[in-house]
């Protein structure tokens, strides 16, 4: 068995808060506080932040905004187990996105920020090798009456099955189709995040990730067989907006980041697995 796997299944086995023999609970783990400006705990939690995001499959990328608490489990020649209580962000990248979230934009609080806290379980080995053995992430967006009293004119979040928002994703979508020469055959397959303002001019904005329809495309700009069996995979993440009303000639904006169009070479990113990834080498 591979020296890495064995030393996996070691911490692991060391994680319990509480070990049991013959019926008798012993004193719990005791753990130390560490100083959250410690170096190595910034480099930890760079990485879990990184972990974290390859291994969900929907959503936007995170980044880190701070580190609010840390504590350490020194398992001797083991190594440590660290318990990381990070602050998080939601960036504007798209999960299936190949930018790493250090280069992604944050999104502002006009859009409606969302923030979180991530608590995780990072092992650390003498040799430098570091596994995000696991995480609990909650996200919480900002209150729209919050938004609406600083910025009365920001768009307010929409529900994603609204009518507004499927429209704003087919109009969006078309006009990106008959401007590029990739992906005649998209559809939208799931709306990600949509919102709309009213005044100073009424506009509706939405995200989306499409795929490719191999039978074509309904009217509604989704693929015209839609079950779990002939589901594609996710080509690419639009986002568009539309201002005006839909019917009087509105002004359209859209752009799209192609992830994989079976046509055309283009550069391909891989959806996070279920399996436990491989150790970091810091």
């Amino acid at each position: 068995m591979d020296k890495h796997i064995c030393t996996l299944l070691l911490l692991l086995s060391l994680l319990s808060v509480c070990v049991y023999s013959e019926g008798f609970a012993l004193a719990p783990i005791e753990l130390a506080p560490i100083p959250c400006n410690d170096k190595a705990v910034e480099k930890l939690s760079r990485l879990a932040v990184t972990y974290i995001n390859e291994d969900r499959t929907l959503g936007y990328k995170f980044a880190l905004n701070r580190v609010a608490n840390v504590h350490l489990h020194a398992q001797g020649p083991a190594g440590n187990v660290y318990y990381l209580d990070l602050d998080v962000l939601e960036t504007k990248c798209y999960i299936g996105s190949p930018k790493p979230w250090k280069r992604c934009d944050i999104r502002p609080f006009m859009e409606t920020q969302i923030s979180g806290n991530c608590n995780t379980t990072v092992l650390h080995t003498p040799e430098g090798y570091s596994y995000l053995y696991s995480y609990d992430c909650t996200l919480t967006p900002d209150p729209p009456e919050k938004l609406y009293q600083t910025c009365p004119t920001c768009p307010l979040l929409l529900p994603l099955d609204s009518q507004q928002a499927v429209d704003a994703a087919r109009v969006t979508l078309a006009s990106y189709k008959r401007q590029s020469t990739l992906g005649a055959d998209l559809g939208v397959k799931e709306i990600m995040r949509a919102s709309a303002q009213a005044v100073p001019v009424k506009a509706s904005f939405v995200e989306y990730t499409v795929q490719e329809c191999p039978e074509g495309v309904t009217e509604r700009g989704t693929c015209e067989r839609r079950t779990r069996d002939s589901d594609t995979e996710t080509a690419g993440f639009c986002t568009g907006s539309v201002h005006g009303d839909l019917n009087v000639h509105p002004d359209v904006q859209v752009s799209c980041e192609m992830f994989k169009i079976q046509s055309v070479d283009s550069p391909q990113t891989g959806a996070a697995s279920g399996s436990r990834p491989p150790p970091w080498t810091p």
